[in-house]
């Protein structure tokens, strides 16, 4: 049974329908890239998956349920989102506001010891153990944005799904979250915007186009040059990289 599945979804924002006929499977475990130009839609698909926003049209199923018939307690333990460039909450510490991934799982009995295993585990995955005790508001950018992750993780639902994880990231951190994603026993669907690292993140990459997406392919497929040059109107030379194997782009103009 797929993990993840849409079926025959429309996606819009308001009125206006931004993707029409979206279907695909996502095996349990696989780390699925959702790419496309700036306004194709790959945010409006993400919370639509995620369970956000109801579709106008189709399903979504996880594990083979209906994902917006589920109560929303259950929709979060089923699918953890993180959005692009997500807020905290002022007057938390770091701690606290991981903690809240928590939350879909509390029962009147627990008690903040039975959690704080696993948010301090979600801190250590990126990174920021030693800021646990922190005011939010202290924290750059970068800082934030690993501390939204961080609550995703600690949510522990089978699937994860990311809007631009690497915004605000510097290099470093980015190449670490692409081996956090690549490590994580969870079904992930993410989307980003430099292609050359999905290629290097996903096993498997839906391109968002005029309205459609296209099957979830590898890499080398989904980014054929072709495919690019339609999607966002650039020239790509695929490369190989020799120590990893995986697919990376070189990106040109047209009309270079």
């Amino acid at each position: 049974m797929s993990a993840l599945s849409a079926v025959g979804l429309t996606c819009a924002v308001g009125r206006r329908a931004v993707l029409v006929d979206v279907a695909f499977d996502i095996a349990p475990g696989q780390v699925v890239g959702v790419v496309g130009a700036n306004g194709s839609g790959k945010s409006t698909l993400l919370r639509a998956l995620a369970g956000i926003t109801r579709p106008p049209r189709g399903r979504v199923l996880v594990d083979g349920e209906d994902l917006h018939r589920l109560p929303a307690r259950a929709r979060a333990r089923r699918v953890a989102f993180v959005g692009q460039d997500e807020d905290l909450p002022s007057g938390l510490l770091v701690r606290e506001a991981v903690a809240l991934g928590r939350v879909p799982h509390a029962a009147p009995w627990d008690t903040d010891d039975a959690d704080r295993p696993i948010v301090l585990a979600a801190l250590a995955e990126v990174g920021l153990a030693d800021l646990a005790r922190r005011p939010v508001e202290d924290l750059s950018g970068g800082e934030r944005r690993r501390v939204s992750l961080a609550r995703g993780l600690a949510q522990r639902a089978p699937v994860l799904v990311l809007d631009e994880p690497t915004n605000h990231l510097d290099v470093g951190h980015q190449l670490r979250l692409v081996e956090l994603l690549r490590g994580l026993d969870r079904t992930v669907v993410v989307a980003m915007h430099d292609l050359s690292l999905a290629a290097a993140t996903c096993d498997r990459l839906i391109v968002v186009h005029g309205g459609r997406t296209a099957p979830a392919l590898p890499p080398a497929e989904a980014l054929a040059s072709e495919v690019v040059r339609t999607a966002f109107g650039v020239r790509a030379t695929p490369v190989i990289d020799p120590h990893t194997g995986r697919t990376h782009l070189l990106m040109s103009l047209e009309d270079s």
